[in-house]
C-alpha cells in the first residue's frame, strides 16, 4: 500500500530545496567578486621598486638592508640558504622580484 504524502510535507521539502539553492547561489557569487578582485588590485609588492648599489655584502645584510627600506620582511632557514655569500649588486629601480632572482642568480 502507498503512502501519501501530505501537502504540508512537498510544500516544506520545496522550500527547503529552493532556500538551500539561493544561499549556495550567492556564495558562490560572493566568493567569485572577492576572488577577481584579489586578482585585479595592483600591491604592494608589485608596484614596488627599489634602487641598490651593494659591493661584498654578504647575502644576510642585503636583506636586511631592503627590510629597513621597505615593508618587506624575509623568512629564510640558514640551512637552506648561504646567507653569508658575499655579492656585489648595482640595481637601479627594479621590482623586488628582479632584485631577489639577481641575489640568488646560480643558486637552487
Amino acid at each position: 500500500m502507498k503512502k501519501n504524502e501530505s501537502f504540508k510535507g512537498i510544500s516544506l521539502k520545496r522550500c527547503y530545496s529552493s532556500k538551500i539553492g539561493k544561499v549556495m547561489r550567492i556564495s558562490f557569487f560572493l566568493f567569485l567578486i572577492g576572488t577577481l578582485n584579489l586578482i585585479a588590485s595592483n600591491s604592494y609588492s608589485q608596484k614596488t621598486r627599489m634602487s641598490l648599489e651593494i659591493k661584498q655584502s654578504s647575502v644576510k645584510d642585503v636583506l636586511k638592508q631592503i627590510e629597513n627600506e621597505s615593508e618587506f620582511y624575509f623568512l629564510y632557514n640558514n640551512k637552506l640558504i648561504d646567507v653569508n655569500r658575499k655579492i656585489n649588486l648595482n640595481i637601479k629601480n627594479k621590482k623586488i622580484k628582479d632584485i631577489l632572482a639577481e641575489i640568488f642568480k646560480g643558486t637552487d
